[in-house]
């Protein structure tokens, strides 16, 4: 017997073992999405970011109130290297490293029902996680699967959420560009 991490760590793949599922994940990206990860084209990275293996060591929180084939993506300004997703009343925060997107943080949305989860001690009814500190605006998608749409905007760091628009969007890899975004 040989250990699959020893195995799978000499192939740079990443290797993580979650107690709580006890599960083993192994995730390794192929040349061309490593390459896509790194663009300078912003929505060619989120894109890549969004796709990539999802690897999580936290404590898995049950879903809240059903979304109606709803998700929302938010990015911070101009990165693609963290993203926060929201579907079924459950905020996932992951980190980009390497192969994969990291789980770090996951939130219950309850109480306070606005946009301002993302700050301490508001809108979360129970998490695990470091929750991650944000300075700057995170910009929005908010995909509705069964419509085939998508709003985009922003939401300012006071928790102001600002609709710019709407586009056509049956999948996340036809994620595109925000105009206002720096």
């Amino acid at each position: 017997m040989v250990p699959i991490r020893f195995i799978a760590e000499n192939f740079n793949s990443d290797v993580a073992w979650n107690p709580n599922t006890k599960t083993v994940h192994v995730a390794k990206i192929n040349d061309k999405i490593k390459a896509n990860l790194d663009s300078a084209d912003l929505t060619k990275a989120r894109v890549a970011a969004i796709n990539i293996p999802k690897i999580s060591t936290l404590k898995e929180l049950t879903s809240g109130e059903s979304s109606a084939c709803s998700f929302e993506l938010f990015f911070l300004e101009g990165k693609s290297n963290s993203l926060f997703t929201v579907e079924n009343g459950i905020i996932n925060y992951y980190e980009v490293k390497s192969n994969a997107a990291w789980l770090t943080w996951s939130g219950k949305v309850g109480g306070n029902q606005n946009k301002i989860w993302f700050q301490t001690n508001t809108g979360i009814s129970s998490e695990v996680g470091q929750r991650p500190k944000i300075n700057d605006r995170l910009f929005l998608y908010n995909i509705s699967a069964h419509s085939g749409q998508s709003q985009y905007g922003y939401i300012s760091t006071n928790g102001k959420e600002t609709i710019l628009g709407s586009k056509d969007m049956d999948r996340l890899n036809d994620l595109y560009p925000i105009e206002d975004e720096n």
